[in-house]
């Protein structure tokens, strides 16, 4: 590692640790390494273009305080309210107009990727399409000094997610008479009509809304509490079309790939392949869900992992809220189960629909939708039950039950250790690939818990290669465990013959063991035509350290994964070509590739694109507009 890759560390070591509430000023980091004193002051100087970028976001309860700038572009910055994966939220004042707004602002360092400045327009776009009281409008979207924003109505009130936690702490307290305190909404003992009335009519509101967007070809595909707003005057609102499917005649602005949604709250359709396919129902399912959780205080689904919420969702029917909630109403118990229906074509076709029986209800008329009748109540008890069922059947027949029935509680065990090994693998993948990300490794954790992760794994299904690879790569544990997951990786026919050799170079070489990597590495011999990602990436990796950057390039350039499947493997892809890069000079190449890591660019990968623009200008002025114009901030807010 040079002097500069060290000083460039230790800075940002020294922020991290300063975010964390440590005390330690920039003299106490250079009279701890007095060697480094020259490329310490280099990269503190460059780390001043950075702090007016991403400050520490605040601890719950304290308030973030004024923003670093005091102006973007029409509107004058008063506080931060609110600070997500791309953007943060002011609270602002339109100069022009004088009126209060909310101003979300693109984070600079997420604006280096292309991908996430088409989603951010997108978002501005879809919302900007839509008029009606139930969304929060957008007003204008716009860009000033690289820095993109787009301003929307400012909601003097919180989130239903907020008014969820407030009820379920609500206990005997008496109601409120502001009307954005779900208190008031509930009678003196808390068990009247009022409360779900009132709920219905706002829900309804929701429901128009999403109408409205679906007339006009968006699906929002993200509703949830923490996307609906509760006003001053007690009216619900939808807001973050982040995620949402719009369609442009025969094109759609949505990219494969993207996220479709929050786990709790999606419908099946969005949980199976092929989710880019869906229409408005999906949005009832999870406005569905979302009433079901107000009502009855918890979500509809719950899992340990993912992968067992998913399951759920996809092979149950949602217990009625009523079974948690005895006061919900039958009439209003049966439309929340209507609308979260897992056949898309049993649910209320449209959200006009849900919003006619919320209203029929809150009025005392006859709703639409009607409860099961007793065959069919007993064929869905039936279906959630079938090894009950099943089991009373064999009983009947034969002495065949047995077999049966230890043949199908094999395939629950194995399908139960399969899921349990993907997860545990890849949140290890997941950890080990946070160490270039914002949060580091998972942030209160160390290093061991990934090593917990991947040895809980390897005892689970010691026979799947997936954790000795994962942990091979990230070089987790004493070399000995290293080489013998190189050898397990090969044997379970992950790793070539060649690249069993290059893996263990890869090992060696990490460890400073360079005549025994170099051995290693000769033993591979020539490249092969149709090489793995892996293998060449190990290749590249030697090569780049050997002073052979160029053809580590080429090696590189013949295969690169991507997609959120890839995980680790396409850090380290982007990690080890940004290397090769600077070392033969290509400046921007590098800042490029190392911008690909999106969101995840980490105070340590900030610093070092800083000083790559200084280094292609070739000066600190130069390096001053080149950083300017990468992470978006003013003249004002840089000093040498």
């Amino acid at each position: 590692m040079t002097a500069a890759q060290r000083a460039a560390r230790l800075v940002a070591q020294w922020r991290q640790r300063r975010e964390t509430g440590a005390q330690e000023t920039a003299a106490d980091l250079l009279h701890a390494h007095p060697g480094l004193a020259a490329e310490l002051r280099l990269h503190l100087d460059l780390q001043q273009l950075l702090e007016g970028v991403a400050p520490a976001k605040a601890s719950p309860g304290i308030d973030p305080g004024p923003p670093l700038r005091e102006r973007i572009g029409d509107f004058r910055l008063l506080r931060e309210i609110g600070r997500g994966g791309m953007g943060v939220v002011y609270e602002a004042e339109q100069i022009s107009m004088r009126r209060p707004v909310a101003l979300k602002v693109l984070v600079p360092e997420v604006s280096l990727s292309p991908k996430a400045v088409e989603r951010f327009r997108r978002e501005a776009q879809a919302a900007g399409r839509l008029h009606h009281t139930n969304i929060v409008a957008v007003y204008g979207m716009g860009e000033d000094d690289g820095v993109l924003y787009y301003a929307m109505e400012q909601i003097k009130g919180r989130t239903l997610a907020a008014v969820i936690a407030d009820l379920n702490r609500l206990g005997a307290r008496p109601p409120s008479p502001d009307p954005s305190d779900p208190s008031s909404w509930v009678s003196t003992g808390g068990t009247g009509r009022a409360f779900f009335t009132r709920a219905a009519s706002a829900f309804a509101g929701v429901a128009d809304a999403l109408e409205h967007a679906h007339a006009a070809g968006i699906v929002h595909r993200d509703v949830k509490p923490s996307n609906v707003m509760l006003d001053s005057e007690g009216v619900l609102k939808l807001t973050d079309f982040g995620l949402a499917r719009v369609e442009e005649g025969s094109h759609s602005l949505t990219m494969a790939g993207d996220v479709l949604g929050t786990p709790a709250y999606m419908s099946p359709e969005q949980i199976r392949p092929g989710a880019q396919a869906l229409d408005a129902r999906a949005d009832v399912y999870s406005l569905g869900a979302t009433l079901y959780e107000f009502l009855a205080l918890r979500p509809p689904f719950q899992g340990a992992t993912p992968q067992e919420l998913f399951a759920r969702i996809l092979s149950e029917d949602a217990r009625p809220p009523r079974r948690w909630n005895p006061r919900i109403p039958k009439d209003l118990d049966t439309i929340v189960c209507k609308a979260m229906e897992r056949n898309p074509a049993r649910r209320y076709q449209t959200a006009a629909e849900f919003a006619d029986d919320l209203r029929h209800f809150a009025e005392g008329g006859a709703i639409r939708a009607r409860r099961a009748g007793p065959v069919a109540r007993a064929w869905r008890k039936v279906r959630r039950h079938r090894v009950l069922f099943v089991a009373g059947l064999l009983v009947l027949c034969a002495g065949t039950a047995t077999g049966l029935l230890a043949q199908r509680a094999s395939r629950e065990e194995s399908l139960r250790v399969t899921l349990e090994y993907d997860d545990l693998v890849r949140r290890a993948e997941v950890g080990l690939a946070a160490r270039w990300s914002r949060e580091r490794v998972v942030r209160g954790k160390s290093r061991l818990d990934v090593r917990s992760l991947l040895a809980r794994a390897i005892a689970l299904a010691p026979g799947r290669p997936e954790a000795y690879l994962v942990r091979l790569l990230g070089s987790e544990g004493p070399l000995e465990e290293c080489l013998a997951d190189a050898d397990a990786a090969r044997a379970r026919g992950v790793l070539t013959a060649r690249g069993h050799l290059l893996a263990r170079s890869w090992v060696l070489r990490e460890r400073g063991r360079s005549r025994e990597a170099n051995e290693a590495f000769a033993l591979a011999g020539a490249e092969l035509p149709f090489e793995d990602p892996v293998t060449r990436m190990l290749e590249a990796r030697h090569l780049t350290l050997g002073g052979e950057a160029e053809a580590a390039l080429a090696r590189l350039s013949l295969s690169d994964p991507e997609g959120s499947e890839a995980g680790l493997i396409h850090y380290l892809f982007l990690v080890v070509r940004a290397d090769a890069q600077e070392r033969i000079g290509d400046w921007h190449g590098a800042i490029e590739t190392l911008a690909g890591l999106g969101a995840g660019l980490g105070a340590d990968v900030r610093v070092r694109i800083a000083s790559l623009w200084r280094r292609a200008g070739g000066g600190f002025e130069v390096a001053t507009v080149r950083g300017k114009q990468a992470v978006g901030i003013t003249d004002s807010r840089i000093r040498r």
